[in-house]
């Protein structure tokens, strides 16, 4: 299944998470993540801090499904 949306940065990404990943109950996911925060000149610590928070509450959903 194949879900997403482009232009996003991971803080949109983030808030998302409950609508386009955890309600489907995968057994993995794959994302492709970042490259438009790095392109609107955002640090490289707030990219990590940014994909940290995405990844604990995608991990928080399914963890808890």
């Amino acid at each position: 299944m194949q879900l997403g949306f482009g232009g996003g940065v991971l803080a949109e990404v983030a808030q998302y998470t409950e609508e386009l990943i955890a309600r489907h109950d995968p057994r993995g996911v794959v994302m492709f993540a970042g490259a438009n925060d790095i392109a609107f000149n955002a640090e490289t610590e707030t990219v990590v801090e940014r994909f940290d928070c995405m990844y604990s509450r995608l991990r928080t959903k399914l963890d808890a499904s």
